[in-house]
């Protein structure tokens, strides 16, 4: 299981399809290519390869082949292999999907590495509080207790807190979530677990400008792949589509597709949709007039560097605050110890 839910990884696909386009333009036949790579991939990559091969060998195309694992490859990728073999251009197709992974990977990656260090941080300072509230603020209660003594008021109020939250169940809660949430993360994998995640909390204001970037990247990179591949525009718009959560296409892009198969420009029915800035709107416009496609990869790559400048600017603001935050929690608890801990001492020498 945890094999095959590499296989459905970004950078996993992307490493199959760089080696794809590597072997094709070295002249070697497909199916030769195919039993290279079988032994050069990883071990979870080689049924599948050898299923393809196979299949190869007894007169299907690839992309026949490749119809039976749907839970590895989207329909996009799936069409523009049809597309490379049908053209003589397979080579072509495979660096195309190589660099459409690779994106999609790395957008993902910069989200990832960008939350690992605040959960870090929370993580380690509730372990710690831990520690010290189970196995140290007992002992110094119980001394209080037997010397009757009453308790500062800061002590007081991390014991009123211990009691009515119970700082334990609050520890098994955040295991248990971190278990839960590190199960599905390892079955549906890092890029669906990403997307899950960024389509949950879309509505919160920190998350949905990144959100809303993440979604135009992904659309626009799977529209410019399309068409660089020979796809009509209908067909490009369809695909990219495919790719959008079901809730977002159905609310924002119902209509798209109809309305371009009605021949109306793709600049126009977009400038009304929420996500579209007019910065994008008008590379989509100069497209739709040049029909140089570079003009889509620059944008891609503009809206790549965006996303990771929103990250940084969430990361700018998030981190002083964290930090602050850790900051005074463990001091209330240094405290709330310490204290009564000097006035034992100040009790005994009097």
């Amino acid at each position: 299981m945890f094999g095959f839910n590499l296989l459905k990884s970004d950078r996993e696909k992307a490493r199959f399809f760089l080696m794809l386009n590597v072997s094709l333009r070295s002249g070697l036949p497909l199916y030769q290519t195919l039993l290279i790579m079988k032994e050069s991939l990883p071990y979870y990559w080689r049924d599948v390869v050898s299923f393809l091969s196979e299949n190869l060998r007894r007169g299907y195309s690839l992309s026949q082949s490749m119809q039976t694992f749907k839970e590895i490859f989207e329909p996009v990728t799936l069409k523009l292999i049809a597309v490379g073999e049908s053209t003589g251009k397979l080579d072509d197709i495979c660096i195309y999907l190589f660099e459409f992974y690779e994106n999609k990977s790395r957008v993902i990656n910069k989200i990832v590495s960008s939350i690992s260090y605040p959960i870090f941080i929370v993580s380690f300072a509730i372990i710690i509080a831990y520690i010290v509230l189970n196995f140290v603020f007992p002992v110094v209660i119980g001394m209080y207790d037997e010397l009757n003594v009453k308790l500062p008021f800061m002590t007081q109020l991390l014991k009123l807190f211990m009691e009515f939250f119970s700082f334990q169940n609050l520890l098994i809660f955040f295991t248990l979530f971190v278990l839960i949430g590190g199960g599905v993360y390892l079955y549906i994998g890092k890029e669906k677990f990403m997307s899950f995640f960024l389509d949950t909390f879309s509505s919160l204001p920190i998350i949905s400008n990144i959100y809303k970037k993440y979604l135009v990247n992904n659309f626009l990179y799977t529209f410019g792949l399309c068409i660089k591949s020979g796809l009509t525009m209908s067909e490009a718009i369809k695909f990219s589509l495919g790719l959008l959560p079901e809730r977002i296409s159905k609310k924002h892009f119902s209509d798209v597709y109809k309305r371009v198969l009605e021949g109306e420009e793709l600049s126009k029915i977009l400038s009304n949709k929420p996500f579209f800035n007019k910065i994008i709107i008008n590379f989509i416009a100069s497209y739709e007039e040049t029909a140089k496609t570079e003009i889509i990869d620059k944008l891609v790559s503009y809206l790549t560097f965006d996303i990771n400048l929103a990250i940084d600017r969430v990361l700018i603001l998030i981190e002083p605050l964290l930090v602050t935050g850790v900051s005074l929690f463990v001091f209330f608890i240094a405290v709330s110890i310490l204290v009564p801990i000097m006035g034992i001492s100040m009790h005994f020498v009097q």
